[in-house]
Order: C-alpha cells, then sequence, then structure tokens
C-alpha cells in the first residue's frame, strides 16, 4: 500500500500555486483591458481632432454656407470650449490665460465642475473665430453646427 501521509499537504501546495497563477492571470487581463481602453480613447481623439480640423477647413471657404457635424468623443470628457479671442469670461480661468498669453489653443476639452470647468486636453485648429464658447458632451457625442465665414469659421 501506498501511504497517504504527503497527500494533504501536496494538494495544499497544489492549491496555493493554482490560486498564485489565477491571481496573475487576472491581473494580466485586467491590465491589457485597460491599456486597451486607453489606446481605443486615444484613437477617438485623435479621430475628433483630425475630423474636426478637416470640417473647419471645408466650411471657412464656403461663405454663407451653416452646417451641422457630429463627433464621437472620449466618455472622460463632458465640456469642450472654443476659445480664440476675448471677451474674459471669469468661470475659465485657464481659457483667459491661454488668451491673454497668445498661446497657440483654441479647443479645450475638460469636466464641468460646481465652480467652473476643470481643462483637461487642448489643441489648435486654424480657422476658428469665436470668442469663448462651450457646449456639453452627452453620452460621448459633440453636435456642432458651423457656418463659413469666407477665412474663418463660427461655432454656434
Amino acid at each position: 500500500m501506498i501511504s497517504k501521509k504527503g497527500a494533504v499537504p501536496g494538494q495544499i501546495l497544489i492549491y496555493a500555486i493554482s490560486i498564485v497563477v489565477v491571481g496573475f492571470i487576472l491581473l494580466y487581463g485586467f491590465r491589457a483591458v485597460m491599456q486597451s481602453r486607453k489606446s481605443a480613447d486615444e484613437m477617438v481623439m485623435i479621430s475628433f481632432e483630425h475630423d474636426l480640423k478637416n470640417d473647419v477647413d471645408t466650411m471657412k471657404v464656403n461663405y454663407g454656407s451653416i452646417r451641422t457635424f457630429t463627433y464621437d468623443i472620449s466618455s472622460k470628457y463632458n465640456i469642450i470650449c472654443f476659445a480664440s479671442k476675448g471677451p474674459v469670461n471669469e468661470s475659465y480661468p485657464v481659457i483667459n490665460k491661454t488668451l491673454e498669453q497668445k498661446i497657440k489653443r483654441n479647443v479645450f476639452l475638460g469636466l464641468k465642475k460646481e465652480n467652473g470647468v476643470d481643462i483637461i486636453d487642448s489643441f489648435y485648429v486654424d480657422g476658428l473665430n469665436t470668442t469663448i464658447r462651450c457646449f456639453n458632451i452627452t453620452n460621448g457625442r459633440l453636435v456642432l453646427r458651423l457656418e463659413g465665414k469666407g477665412s474663418s469659421v463660427a461655432i454656434g
């Protein structure tokens, strides 16, 4: 007969190793999913910036033309602001500072909060001509009305 005295400690060791392996697999899977989600958000924002620039370039030469565009935007933002000139608005200190210092940024994405807006990202689109105008982003979608002004675009 075979002795079974070492069977219980051996099974415990196998269970412990199994738990460690499963833990590593879950951790790796979680990290892979989070990295994939981050990459998808980055691709959505690159696509949005590209599409907006192309739409502005197309609309600015069509004087008097008005069109509505819908854009997909990362769900980490809930507000977008456009500003290429004053007047100063106290609710948007980062935008005001950017305009005062003539930094080449005119599209601002952020989070709307009770005491104002936290700007997270910004970029520049040539041809925008607007005072500070902000729009809510709902469920990752933005609807904008662009009006061609000949050499620039007004946002409404």
